[in-house]
């Protein structure tokens, strides 16, 4: 993919909805035999899950491609419920870190594709070590929600050691909340009570990570980034980094709690007075080694680096007109990369760039509208979709 950004001009950008907030919404809905919540647009990794929760205890493939929290809450689901489950995904998917889910199931980890998984009676309890990801904990929550429903007794999960990125964790807590559950949560015991019936679930709320890369891009295209809906997550965290940016600062960020604003923190300091980057070694565990691809970003557009323990240090960019990177088939390596170019006012040779549908389905279209040229090669991934758009300064960050 060549990606052209030197004559970008204003346009109204919309964020996709949260598909962190959509998976818990279809799992919450699915058990509940509620509809699911509509969507302007529908990112992979939530549909997929939507496919697999039909398909549980059926027997029949559920492709999880790279996706970790459809396969996980799908995993934990097949595991707690009567049928047998087939599981298939990317090679990735099957290295990245499951063992401590495995385990808090009963089950054999197993490292190749297909998965099958035979249910069993509902447990009482679950104890998970969530140091690696918040989505073990998440994932068995909503498995605890299902054993409330089927058995009407409480069911509880035991959290060992620190949990990683724990606001994500209490998003899944809100949308159970949500969909009638009583829970009692403390820092190391999460307990589902009872359930009372509730009508519908609450709209999905606009996606944070993907209102990064916008804001990015609205800083170097005046545009304006509609922000109604975008509800309480981890990643709003972005606005105050933009905001300092904005002010001439470096960039200084913790990801121990945003791990997926983790590239495009990176861009921002890329594109500006630099910074550090604290606690990134979580990024080696995603789609990709983000850690990694943000060394090799780096270096792409000749910024100094040091990587010292768990903290990156990144100096600005040199003066550019284009950069070549590898993004690793990883959405938000993709969507970074565009960001950064467009800040920097430069081209950029892409490869390995699909998957950006798995999060931001529609990128390509709002991409037009700013006169952001993308040439894309076979492979390219640069598919696209149609969506309405609605506004919000994006230089000015003001909510409607």
């Amino acid at each position: 993919m060549i990606v052209d950004a030197t004559n970008l001009r204003p346009a109204r950008l919309v964020p996709p909805p949260s598909k962190s907030d959509a998976t818990r919404a279809f799992t919450l809905a699915w058990m509940l035999g509620l509809p699911p919540p509509r969507l302007r647009v529908t990112p992979t990794d939530v549909a997929r899950l939507a496919a697999g929760l039909e398909r549980l205890g059926t027997g029949e493939p559920i492709d999880c491609g790279d996706g970790a929290a459809p396969f996980r809450i799908l995993l934990a689901l097949a595991a707690s419920m009567p049928g047998r489950s087939c599981f298939t995904g990317t090679p990735r998917l099957a290295a990245r870190p499951h063992g401590p889910l495995f385990t808090a199931l009963g089950l054999e980890p197993a490292g190749t594709w297909p998965l099958i998984v035979t249910g069993r009676e509902p447990r009482a309890s679950y104890r998970v070590d969530c140091a690696l990801s918040s989505q073990y904990a998440s994932a068995l929550t909503l498995a605890a929600c299902h054993t409330v429903l089927v058995t009407g007794r409480p069911c509880e999960v035991a959290l060992e050691g620190p949990v990683a990125s724990r606001g994500y964790l209490d998003v899944t807590l809100r949308w159970a909340r949500a969909a009638g559950f009583e829970l009692e949560a403390a820092r190391e015991l999460i307990r589902v009570v009872k359930h009372a019936p509730v009508d519908a679930l609450p709209p999905v709320p606009a996606d944070w990570s993907s209102l990064g890369y916008l804001l990015l891009i609205a800083l170097a295209s005046g545009s304006e980034v509609e922000l109604e809906g975008a509800g309480e997550h981890p990643d709003r965290a972005v606005l105050e980094h933009v905001s300092a940016w904005k002010s001439g600062r470096a960039v200084d960020a913790d990801l121990s709690g945003t791990p997926d604003l983790g590239p495009t923190l990176a861009a921002l300091a890329l594109a500006g007075n630099g910074g550090a980057l604290h606690n990134v070694e979580i990024l080696r565990h995603k789609e990709s080694d983000r850690l990694a691809a943000i060394l090799e970003l780096a270096r792409a557009v000749g910024a100094h680096t040091e990587l010292r323990g768990a903290t990156l240090r990144l100096g600005p960019a040199a003066a550019t007109r284009t950069f070549t990177f590898d993004c690793r088939d990883d959405h938000r390596l993709t969507l970074t990369a565009i960001s950064l170019a467009c800040l920097l006012r430069c081209r950029a040779h892409l490869e390995h760039t699909s998957g950006v549908d798995k999060s931001f389905p529609g990128f390509f279209d709002q991409a037009a509208q700013l006169a952001l040229l993308v040439i894309a090669g076979s492979g390219g991934g640069a598919a696209t979709s149609t969506g309405a758009t609605a506004a919000v300064s994006g230089l000015g960050l003001r909510p409607r």
